[in-house]
């Protein structure tokens, strides 16, 4: 289904968010480190349905970096694509207003 930015995300939801949001990590963790780089990253919001541009991907890596490694994990990773459907990523509330996650989601 689609989100709508601020809209309330059940616990439900939630959980189907954040399976959705690990199985596209694993995809786009190409080098099966366990964490995803900025390019990785990349191929991982255009898999969920909302692609960033360069400038947009460079801030969401910054936000999304939790403990500054310059990687991602899968956490950190869940925790971001929940916060931008929530539209709580200011630097990305216009890709939040068309933030959908596929696969069942």
């Amino acid at each position: 289904p689609r989100y709508v930015q601020g809209e309330y995300i059940t616990p439900q939801m939630r959980r189907k968010i954040k399976r959705r949001s690990e199985e596209v990590f694993r995809e786009v963790d190409t080098d099966g480190s366990g964490m995803i780089d900025i390019a990785e990253l990349g191929r991982a919001m255009k898999g969920l349905g909302c692609p960033l541009s360069k400038e947009s991907l460079t801030g969401a890596m910054q936000i999304i970096d939790q403990d500054g490694s310059g990687e991602v994990d899968v956490n950190e990773f869940a925790d971001f694509v929940e916060r931008l459907i929530e539209g709580d990523v200011p630097d990305t509330m216009s890709v939040a207003q068309n933030a959908m996650v596929g696969g069942g989601v």
